[in-house]
């Protein structure tokens, strides 16, 4: 009944009878490529919590979350590879993994292909509390911003459109938090998620959010080997067919705020449930095109190209 529904009323939103989000309709290629290849290695940075981590030698944060959701869906073993983001273009190059975590890198594209993606958040500007609100980026010229050594998207970023800025990189956010805490840079730029959980976790209490930097959102996707067409398209499906309650579920357990600090956490706790508000709203829209994603997968059947034995996954 839902497929006959479709095709009269194409708005998900106005149909009675909607599909289970849990089913993955694969392609007869997929399906054959996942009867081969069950495991599959997956590059991931060690150092970015709550994004992704390792504690007492397990992995674990959000995105090792959405994987266990992906592999129940789709029966795919995930393999950690640690790698350090310095390593990541090399360690790709050379195949020591199949599928890792990215910012839309345009040269990454040359060998890799990207998912859609499954996260979104803002960039924001961190400085100690006793400097002024940050109008934008434009605002730090001449200034030492700490950024994460090995993060393309931000690096690239800079010295296009902000020379004057002087970078200083750290090995990770933590680091480059602590450096604005004790005065050594002026400012840390990058991603509220892990730069929030990070000030809260470790007691930064000398340091706030003074602005939000004044380019658009970055997406957060998933890289795939050139050569694994049929991950790809998987992969795809997986993240088109995780409802906005998992997605929440998901955020929330690493967003559950306990102020156990004397400080007037207030402006902390007010950009925390903005970020879950924002990161809703990016679900909401991406959920608007899941019917059209669906429907285009039908037409893959013919796909031939498989991931080579020598190089199972």
């Amino acid at each position: 009944m839902a497929e006959i529904e479709k095709r009269w009323i194409p708005d998900p939103a106005k149909q009675y009878f909607k599909p289970d989000m849990k089913t993955i309709r694969l392609t007869a290629a997929e399906r054959a490529w996942l009867n081969t290849a069950r495991t599959v290695r997956f590059g991931i940075m060690p150092d970015f919590p709550p994004i992704m981590f390792a504690e007492n030698n397990i992995y674990t944060g959000i995105i090792p979350n959405y994987l266990k959701v992906i592999s129940e869906r789709t029966g795919i073993v995930f393999e950690f590879v640690p790698v350090l983001p310095t390593e990541l273009d090399v360690k790709a190059k050379a195949v020591e993994f199949d599928i890792c975590p990215t910012f839309n890198v345009a040269e990454r594209k040359a060998y890799m292909n990207f998912t859609d993606p499954f996260l979104e958040y803002k960039t924001v500007i961190i400085t100690r509390s006793d400097m002024p609100f940050i109008i934008g980026i434009s605002s730090l010229k001449g200034r030492k911003i700490a950024i994460v050594k090995g993060i393309k998207a931000y690096k690239i970023f800079f010295e296009k459109y902000y020379p004057d800025i002087i970078l200083v990189e750290k090995k990770n956010v933590l680091e480059s938090l602590e450096s604005v805490s004790k005065s050594e840079t002026d400012a840390y730029i990058g991603g509220s998620i892990i730069a929030c959980y990070l000030i809260q976790k470790h007691y930064l209490i000398n340091l706030r959010i003074s602005g939000i930097a004044d380019h658009p959102p970055e997406p957060y996707m998933y890289a795939v080997r050139k050569d694994c067409s049929e991950l790809l398209g998987i992969m795809n499906k997986a993240i088109a067919s995780i409802s906005k309650e998992e997605h929440n579920a998901i955020l929330q357990k690493w967003f559950t705020v306990k102020v156990e600090h004397t400080a007037d956490w207030s402006e902390f706790l007010l950009w925390a449930e903005g970020i879950g508000s924002f990161l809703s709203l990016f679900w909401e829209y991406r959920f608007s095109g899941i019917a059209g994603l669906q429907e285009k997968s039908a037409s893959a059947d013919g796909q031939k190209t498989h991931c080579g034995r020598a190089r199972r996954i």
